[in-house]
């Protein structure tokens, strides 16, 4: 039983952490689309598309974020 509990608890927790590095993947994904400029194009560009071709959850963030950007 104690061996079912804590391998519960660290379900939980890789959950938690899973969870908290795609909120920072998102996180940078708006920073970087934020900072955006014809200076540092290359160097976003990069890091978005390495985001982008990692998940394709991620991709669809970085599509919609490029999006919403070119709407305003």
């Amino acid at each position: 039983m104690q061996i079912k509990a804590q391998s519960a608890l660290f379900l939980e927790k890789m959950r938690s952490e899973k969870l908290d590095s795609f909120k920072k993947q998102i996180s940078d994904i708006r920073m970087d689309l934020n900072i955006l400029t014809p200076t540092n194009f290359n160097i976003i560009k990069v890091k978005l598309l390495d985001l982008a071709l990692s998940d394709s959850v991620l991709c669809e963030y970085v599509v919609e974020g490029i999006i919403e950007k070119a709407r305003t």
